[in-house]
């Protein structure tokens, strides 16, 4: 990709993909370009070069309201997420993006557009072991309501939490074949 002075960089996180090999992702957005890209960045250890993968990319309105990406890795380290939170006002309907990575190779797996309407906004993301998304969503205003969204590459299921419960840093388990959560 090419610099200029418009562009600014976020560092989202890195991942060791193997003994030889690292990733690091950042994403960038320029108002000039009106996109934002993720991109992984390799790090081959033993030859000590690094190569880019345009991961995604997003049209955005301008630098200020990009909106915000936020990575996520599994407990097992198989399953790499990343959310990308687009801008929104609370009157607007947007759908925020999830993109599922293989935690070994770096390669994507799946990617699902996720309707969002304007009375919630997207609070955590949470990667389970068998490589699904777990969005908690939490409403805008005064209201203490939570809704958790677990997000496969087929299925979206809606679980409400009972009112006033308010969870912090979830954190997806597995026993046997079954995904727990741990808030």
């Amino acid at each position: 990709q090419s610099l200029d002075a418009s562009t600014l960089f976020n560092y989202l996180g890195y991942k060791s993909i193997n003994n030889n090999q690292a990733a690091f992702f950042a994403e960038s957005y320029s108002g000039k370009a009106n996109k934002k890209n993720i991109y992984s960045y390799l790090f081959d250890k033993t030859s000590g070069v690094f190569s880019t993968e345009l991961v995604a990319s997003f049209p955005i309105e301008s630098a200020m309201r990009s909106g915000t990406t936020e990575m996520k890795i599994s407990e097992n380290g198989k399953y790499i997420g990343l959310l990308n939170k687009k801008f929104a006002t609370k009157k607007d309907i947007v759908e925020d993006d999830i993109i599922m990575l293989d935690g070994t190779s770096g390669k994507q797996l799946w990617k699902k557009a996720i309707p969002l309407n304007g009375d919630s906004y997207e609070k955590s993301l949470t990667v389970t072991n068998s490589g699904k998304a777990l969005l908690q969503r939490a409403s805008r205003g005064f209201k203490l309501s939570n809704t958790l969204t677990l997000v496969s590459q087929d299925t979206q299921e809606e679980k409400p939490l009972q009112e006033n419960v308010m969870l912090q840093d979830p954190v997806a388990i597995s026993i046997g074949q079954a995904d727990f959560l741990l808030a």
